[in-house]
């Protein structure tokens, strides 16, 4: 009997993107599998284009639309598509991503028939920019079986060497089985999704498609693309649930320096840069370490430091020197 798949697409303000979205998996190859779309109470034309364009397009009556009655944030919008589901098999995607490849489903289908899998990471395309996770620094980690899919042997160091993989919507095919009341926190804004995954990753035995399919796009207007400069970051609780587990230990630190690399902005002032160093001054000893990858972000923030210093300081003198004048 054929696996059916699940796949749960919140959806707030992606009226330019929720077309190509569906589409992608309405052209998929396969047959058996579901749509769930929860709009979040958008205040664009997001939900108009679902009932009026896309749904001319769903000749099979694969796509559910849904409507929270209130805006309640894209983790209760995820939990509530698992709950809606009715899937074997889970796939999330963001309401500005895409299926790339139409036998993405088939493929699957036949690989987990055959090899009972419960978690497979998938090869996602970011802004035609960067493929995750990269092939060759995480190849010595994988067992090749068949076919583009291979068995992870080492999930930690496929987690730090592929620079957190399961991190994002589209990353991975998750089984109902291992899923259970796994859901995701409501009360954590900014890498919710890598709270998620990445505990059921680190615990489960993976497997890894190492095919392009799932196509991440760039939509400015995002939560983590509009996150504040000025405002002081803070740690994530995925930090903290990798700081308590003695296993994830080497995790944490590739972790903590991948997340403070990621806030110290080229255009931050210095002022708010030493802010942030402050702040994190325990946490910056604590998980310092040598490897490779974390040595060339150490080494990027050093110069972000220095390149925000110079900056600071030729502000400073255009300042003083215009005072000098009047």
């Amino acid at each position: 009997m054929d696996i059916k798949f699940s796949v749960i697409i919140p959806l707030y303000n992606k009226e330019n993107f929720i077309k190509k979205t569906v589409l992608s998996v309405l052209e998929q190859e396969y047959n058996n599998f579901e749509i769930i779309v929860i709009d979040d109470c958008s205040k664009d034309n997001s939900l108009s284009v679902l009932l009026n364009q896309v749904i001319l397009f769903d000749k099979n009556n694969k796509l559910r639309i849904y409507k929270n009655k209130v805006n309640k944030g894209v983790s209760y919008t995820r939990n509530k598509g698992i709950e809606l589901s009715s899937g074997n098999y889970i796939l999330f995607l963001d309401a500005d991503d895409e299926i790339n490849n139409k036998y993405l489903f088939n493929n699957l289908n036949s690989f987990i028939k055959k090899y009972k899998a419960d978690y497979i990471l998938l090869s996602r395309n970011y802004h035609n920019r960067f493929i995750r996770p990269n092939f060759r620094s995480i190849r010595k980690y994988l067992r090749y079986l068949e076919g583009d899919f291979y068995e992870i042997i080492d999930n930690n160091s496929v987690a730090i060497k592929g620079d957190f993989p399961f991190g994002g919507s589209g990353s991975a095919v998750i089984s109902t089985n291992i899923l259970k009341d796994h859901r995701f926190e409501l009360s954590e804004p900014l890498y919710e999704d890598w709270l998620f995954f990445i505990d059921l990753f680190l615990k489960n035995k993976a497997f890894y498609y190492n095919f392009e399919s799932i196509k991440v796009n760039f939509d400015k207007n995002s939560l983590t693309n509009s996150y504040k400069k000025s405002s002081l970051p803070r740690l994530p609780k995925v930090y903290y649930l990798l700081k308590n587990k003695e296993d994830y230990k080497q995790v944490k630190k590739e972790f903590f320096w991948l997340w403070l690399n990621s806030n110290i902005k080229k255009d931050l002032k210095y002022i708010d840069l030493c802010r942030i160093l402050k702040e994190y001054k325990y946490e910056i000893k604590e998980n310092i370490t040598f490897s490779k990858k974390s040595i060339n972000i150490i080494l990027r923030i050093t110069l972000k430091i220095i390149l925000s210093f110079v900056r600071s300081y030729k502000e400073w003198k255009m300042n003083d020197s215009s005072m000098g004048k009047r």
